[in-house]
């Protein structure tokens, strides 16, 4: 008996499985990864009738094509409003981002049309035959972990489908959701200053603020290289190696931001400016080679009731769908909820005592 699978025809430029990410292993030297842009990926989910922490396909700038080889499968295609999935054979009308649609058996599709973004999000129904590891099924390409074989998607891949046919039900669409997020202007990147702000002079710290920054073509999922006016440090560009977490903004020696994404190291000796807060981290991951953002400061309390006002319309426009089916992927989950209110509380004794500059 076949194993009901995707075929992959073309690979893509850089098509990788990806999650919510694995938590809890980061003193071990293993970054979280997970999926760019976690907001596109939970709202794909959500369409395609999965739990939000389920696997799919991270797609960049060019997607690939691929051959339906079970019974049906059911896809959606999230992260941009100007992407589709192109029925090749037998050719049908393209489907919209955004939009449920069961595929037959042979079907031929490819993920064409992402202009807006860096690229898309790709949610399968029921999910991939994959194995978790430490908790997660993502791709972390440095490190050759998760996904298929460690490693983006190659050419005669079988991804094996733990559904071998779409569930009946009424296809789901929503229209550009992502706009309920917008919040600011999509070149705002919010940050909090610091922890090594005071490294840097004064009028540097203006320029952080008030210049713009483009995206250098020389980015990856380790992280985003920004070009733009160079960033005079007042104590030297060197620290005792601290910790790193995602949307860490350090500066080298040569004065020009590295804002630290997915795939990043867990420890570093260049001292960080500032730190993306994690409300725009999703929109960090839509954005594309050769575009420019500008950083705006924002407080912890800021922050905190940003990303709680994020996630109150984020259930609100999933609560709008029926409800799904299946387990949750994150089997570290409950230690993740307990590391976070340990931060939070670290955080919260930090700031009600003084100790954390701000």
């Amino acid at each position: 008996m076949k194993t009901p699978h995707l075929l992959v025809m073309e690979p893509g430029l850089c098509t990788t499985i990806q999650d919510l990410g694995r938590y809890g292993y980061q003193a071990m030297g293993v970054p979280v990864s997970g999926g760019r842009d976690s907001i596109s990926l939970r709202i794909s989910n959500a369409l395609a009738a999965n739990p939000e922490t389920y696997e799919g396909l991270e797609i960049s700038l060019q997607g690939p094509l691929l051959k339906v080889m079970a019974d049906s499968v059911r896809l959606v295609l999230g992260g941009t409003d100007n992407g589709h999935i192109e029925i090749i054979e037998p050719h049908q009308p393209a489907i919209p981002s955004w939009q449920s649609v069961r595929l037959e058996e042979g079907t031929l599709f490819r993920i064409n049309g992402i202009t807006d973004t860096f690229g898309g999000f790709l949610a399968i129904t029921g999910g991939l035959a994959i194995p978790s590891v430490l908790g997660s099924k993502s791709t972390f390409l440095l490190g050759g972990l998760g996904g298929l074989n460690g490693r983006q998607l190659r050419k005669d891949d079988k991804l094996p489908l733990k559904n071998n046919s779409a569930r009946i039900r009424k296809e789901q669409a929503l229209n550009r959701p992502l706009l309920h997020f917008s919040g600011v202007p999509d070149d705002i990147i919010r940050v909090i200053p610091g922890p090594q702000d005071d490294y840097f002079k004064p009028e540097s710290i203006k320029t952080f603020f008030n210049q713009p920054y483009q995206i250098s073509l020389q980015s990856d999922r380790v992280g985003f290289r920004l070009e733009g006016p160079r960033l005079i440090h007042a104590k030297g560009f060197n620290i005792v190696s601290d910790g790193i977490t995602t949307g860490a903004i350090q500066v080298p020696g040569n004065g020009l931001p590295i804002i630290l994404f997915n795939d990043h190291q867990l420890t570093g000796g260049y001292p960080k400016i500032a730190h993306i807060i994690s409300a725009d981290l999703p929109k960090l991951g839509r954005l594309k080679p050769l575009q420019k953002i500008r950083f705006r400061a924002v407080t912890i309390e800021e922050a905190e009731d940003i990303r709680r006002t994020q996630e109150t319309e984020l259930h609100a426009l999933l609560s709008r769908l029926p409800a799904v089916t299946g387990q949750d992927n994150m089997t570290n989950r409950p230690f993740f909820n307990r590391l976070f209110r340990k931060w939070y509380q670290t955080i919260s004794e930090m700031t009600s005592s003084g100790n954390y500059r701000k």
